[in-house]
């Protein structure tokens, strides 16, 4: 079980910060581990990969369906969804010369 003072509420807290003063949450993928805190901030936006969501949220195939639990996005966060990482080697616009 998790103690109540590593949560990320409480960790935002330690620093100063009001729960309202996060705007973004970025995540590499929902799993069951990753997000139980979201919804203690539920005016982030929260950006993931298309394809996360995709798996995820609308469309879980069994084997995804064990990794998630809907419950935790139940409150209905605003996500903003992002094409696939590049693959190391690519080159970004941004760094071409």
């Amino acid at each position: 079980m998790l103690d109540p003072n590593e949560t990320a509420i409480r960790q935002v807290e330690r620093l100063g910060f009001r729960p309202d003063d996060i705007h973004y949450i970025m995540l590499t993928h929902f799993d069951i581990d990753h997000i139980p805190g979201l919804s203690d901030f539920p005016q982030v936006q929260v950006h993931l990969t298309s394809t996360e969501a995709q798996g995820a949220i609308h469309y879980p195939y069994f084997t995804e369906s064990q990794r998630y639990n809907s419950r935790q996005w139940a409150y209905g966060p605003k996500i903003v969804r992002h094409p696939r990482a590049m693959s190391s080697g690519a080159v970004s616009p941004e760094s071409r010369s």
